[in-house]
C-alpha cells in the first residue's frame, strides 16, 4: 500500500502490514482500561484534588510520631513531598518481611520509605506504621540461615 506524506514533502512511503494478528499491535486500545480511568477521575472529582495525599500523609506523620518512629521528613506538609521514610536498623530485613505482609515500602538511603496515597485508609497507614513499630528491638529473620538484624 502506498500512502501520500502530506506532513514530509509529498514524499510517498510504503507501509507494509504483517500477514499474522502482529498487524493489529500498535492499534488496539484497551477499553477495560479507559473504564478504570474514568472512574479514578470520578473518585478524584469526588474527593477533592486538594484533598488527595496531604490528608493520609498528615495522619501517618503524625500517627508515626505518636509512636515514636524517627521519621526523615520536613513536619511541615508544605516543605515535604507525599512520602516519608523512618530510620530502621535492618532496613532489608524488615522491607521482606512487610512485602511478605503485604505492606510495600522501598528501602531509600537510610531509610524505609512509606509512600501513602489517597486511596489508603488511615486504618492501612496505621496497619503498616504499627508493623514498622513491631519490629522494634526484636531479630528480623528474612530466611536462611545466620540473616538477622536488630531495630532498636
Amino acid at each position: 500500500m502506498e500512502v501520500k506524506c502530506t506532513k514530509c514533502g509529498g514524499k510517498r512511503e510504503k507501509l507494509d502490514y504483517a500477514n499474522t494478528a502482529e498487524r493489529f499491535q500498535s492499534g488496539t486500545w484497551s477499553v477495560p482500561a479507559v473504564y478504570a480511568a474514568i472512574e479514578g477521575m470520578e473518585l478524584i472529582k469526588r474527593i477533592g484534588p486538594e484533598n488527595i495525599d496531604s490528608r493520609i500523609m498528615d495522619h501517618a506523620m503524625e500517627y508515626a510520631e505518636s509512636r515514636g518512629l524517627r521519621i526523615i521528613a520536613p513536619h511541615d506538609s508544605k516543605e515535604r513531598g507525599e512520602i516519608s521514610s523512618f530510620l530502621v536498623n535492618d532496613l532489608y530485613g524488615v522491607e521482606v518481611k512487610l512485602r511478605n505482609m503485604v505492606i510495600i515500602t522501598s528501602l531509600r538511603d537510610v531509610g524505609l520509605r512509606i509512600a501513602p496515597r489517597f486511596y489508603n485508609t488511615e486504618e492501612e497507614i496505621e496497619t503498616a506504621i504499627n508493623q514498622i513499630w513491631s519490629f522494634r528491638g526484636q531479630k528480623v529473620s528474612i530466611g536462611g540461615p545466620g540473616k538477622f538484624g536488630c531495630i532498636h
